[in-house]
């Protein structure tokens, strides 16, 4: 049985109950499921529709965040809108799950210790991976605190503050070249 043919069907039983706040959110979902359907002009796959359920919950989350306060009609829509929705979302990958799969990833590059020029490479293989069943954003959060910081060197000038070093700059290459501080007496 399709996602659109659960939801049709909740929806049916939504209305023979009279719980209109409901069977509203399922309309809403399933008007969503039918357009991408329409616009792809055939059926859609479970990942298709997981894409579309996760999009309406993101829809949902923004339009709650953007509510004043004082509107408590929109606030309670969007509650129950996320409610029904997460009913049909496929369940989302926990942090302990997304860092076994970048531990994987890690391995296929063979990075040990992943800097943060490696970020790019290392999503590019992970994102596919965990693609509509966890949050882009712990995603980044996770590969970003794995990365390791690049040792920089650099010096300070006579008052403390701190600059790099590059001995093999030149002018004009886009590099720093090695600066030099020299001792000015104080006036």
């Amino acid at each position: 049985m399709s996602k659109m043919d659960q939801v049709r069907a909740e929806m049916m039983a939504a209305m023979k109950q009279k719980d209109k706040p409901r069977k509203d959110a399922l309309s809403l979902l399933l008007a969503a499921l039918k357009n991408k359907a329409i616009d792809k002009r055939g059926e859609l796959t479970e990942q298709e529709e997981n894409e579309i359920v996760l999009h309406e919950m993101k829809q949902a989350r923004e339009t709650l965040e953007s509510a004043p306060a004082s509107r408590q009609d929109i606030i309670d829509e969007c509650n129950t809108r996320l409610a029904v929705y997460s009913e049909f979302a496929p369940q989302q990958m926990d942090e302990v799950q997304i860092g076994a799969l970048l531990e994987e990833v890690l391995a296929e590059l063979g990075l040990e210790a992943p800097g943060k020029q490696d970020k790019g490479r290392i999503m590019k293989l992970l994102m596919p991976r965990v693609k509509g069943r966890a949050d882009g954003g712990m995603v980044n959060r996770l590969v970003q605190q794995r990365l390791q910081p690049r040792h920089q060197e650099g010096g300070t000038d006579r008052v403390g503050r701190a600059f790099p070093v590059n001995p093999g700059g030149r002018a004009g290459d886009g590099t720093i070249g090695l600066l030099r501080v020299q001792n000015v007496p104080d006036n």
